[in-house]
């Protein structure tokens, strides 16, 4: 497999293909925003091409092989050297990055299901927001889980939209991509969830990576519980000892008991606008989100033969939990969390990096 580009001016329109570079690196993340980076040789054509400069028009790089996929180019460097040749380093992050250029402009408290709040979030600073100027054309939501049982009370005033995106993916287990429509020049926010390819379930074919099916070629196997949480302490509003104190995992105790502090000062009641009910929740919520963002780490990094057994995008996506088992008999059933793709002269590459909920 060769991997090849389009690149794409500032209205979407197909400028030129990339096929000929010295390495491509096309990496996407589960749980957070994907990047890439081509390292092209200088030419004068494609410098003008690029045209890229201060004036910050976002240009764009899309997958030939998978239109769906689309990043945003966001720094360009040109490399000169007389022995090796002059190159260019084209880099930036994939669409799912547009989360990130907003914040959160008003105090906002969601009360609803994790789903249903990064729903809310992407709408009113991205869909469909108050200030038109916010608005980003063509671009709309999807969401393709069932909402969980758990409700959350979530507030924000300030925060990043894309981190808290990230945050809240982490919770609840489920991955966030922007699926690009190169005809109709439209974009997607979708929530989604990986599917079960593990050996222990029936509903899908499974997928399986070992020594003993030749197609894991390397791998680091990680076990650590040194950023480990289960207890925090949430600070609210107020001044001093005054201030809005709420507990989660107060239960656990002794020398398994692995505290965070959790200051939340910037949230309120807004002045009674908010019950405090409502507000203690919010705390609560806020204290649960932090110890599982802090989980116990189980995680596998491994290089996998990209043509033999089973194919990234065809036997298994992205989100996929799937069945690890390494020379030394440790079975696990991980998610794919990340995977990076490489081409360079040594041709095509995956390296997948697996993790326990």
């Amino acid at each position: 497999m060769a991997l090849m580009f389009y690149l794409l001016d500032k209205d979407m329109e197909i400028k030129r293909i990339i096929e000929t570079y010295k390495s491509a690196i096309w990496t996407e993340r589960y749980y957070e925003r994907g990047d890439f980076e081509l390292y092209i040789p200088a030419t004068v054509e494609i410098i003008a091409d690029l045209n890229f400069d201060s004036s910050g028009s976002t240009q764009y790089i899309v997958r030939a092989d998978d239109t769906t996929k689309c990043a945003m180019i966001e720094s360009v460097k040109i490399s000169t050297d007389a022995d090796n040749g002059n190159f260019i380093t084209v880099s930036g992050h994939t669409l799912d990055a547009l989360a990130f250029r907003r914040v959160v402009t008003s105090q906002t408290t969601y009360t609803g299901s994790a789903a249903k709040i990064i729903e809310r979030l992407i709408t009113k600073s991205i869909v469909s927001p108050d200030a038109v100027n916010r608005a980003i054309a063509n671009f709309s939501f999807k969401n393709s889980i069932e909402d969980s049982d758990r409700a959350l009370t979530a507030q924000y005033c300030g925060e990043n939209v894309g981190e808290a995106v990230e945050a809240i993916s982490k919770t609840i287990h489920t991955g966030y991509r922007v699926n690009f429509d190169i005809d109709n020049k439209t974009m997607e926010f979708e929530i989604y969830e990986g599917a079960d390819r593990s050996l222990y379930q029936q509903d899908n074919p499974p997928v399986i990576f070992s020594n003993d099916f030749n197609n894991l070629l390397t791998s680091n196997y990680t076990v650590s519980v040194e950023n480990w949480r289960n207890n925090a302490l949430v600070i609210g509003e107020g001044q001093g000892t005054n201030r809005v104190r709420v507990e989660f995992g107060e239960d656990n105790a002794g020398i398994e008991r692995r505290e965070v502090y959790v200051n939340e000062q910037e949230s309120s009641t807004n002045g009674g606008e908010i019950t405090k009910g409502a507000y203690m929740q919010v705390l609560y919520d806020r204290g649960y989100q932090a110890c599982a963002e802090n989980r116990p780490l189980r995680e596998t990094e491994a290089d996998v033969a990209p043509n033999y057994g089973f194919k990234l995008g065809v036997d298994y996506f992205l989100g996929d939990i799937v069945s690890v088992e390494n020379e030394y008999g440790v079975k696990i059933t991980p998610r794919v969390v990340e995977t990076i793709e490489a081409q360079d002269d040594n041709g095509y590459s995956i390296i997948p990096t697996f993790a326990i909920d």
